[in-house]
């Protein structure tokens, strides 16, 4: 048993050199991550803001997609009659 003994203090001395700095970082660590939670509450409260204005953002789209599945095919009749009225030769286009 003690032959084991003396490696297991040896092994013991080890973890505790390597506690001391571990335990030095903790105390940073502790201050950035009351930093991140500092900084997590203003991101929180914009949040919802952004939420309630997804909701006319999504209404206002549908009604522009609606708004040119509408102006579409006015779109095409107008460019059709224009092109009916005109004759393009080599100076450009003009009225017939």
């Amino acid at each position: 048993m003690e032959e084991l003994q003396h490696p297991l203090k040896g092994l013991q001395s080890h973890l505790v050199t390597l506690q001391c700095p571990l335990i030095s970082l903790q105390h940073p660590l502790n201050g950035v991550q009351s930093h991140l939670v500092a900084l997590q509450r203003p991101l929180i409260s914009l949040q919802h803001p952004l939420v309630a204005l997804q909701h006319p953002l999504i209404f206002l789209q549908n009604g522009l997609f609606t708004l040119q599945r509408e102006m579409t095919p006015l779109q095409k009749s107008l460019f059709t009659r224009d092109e009916g009225q005109c004759s393009r030769n080599s100076s450009g286009f003009h009225l017939q």
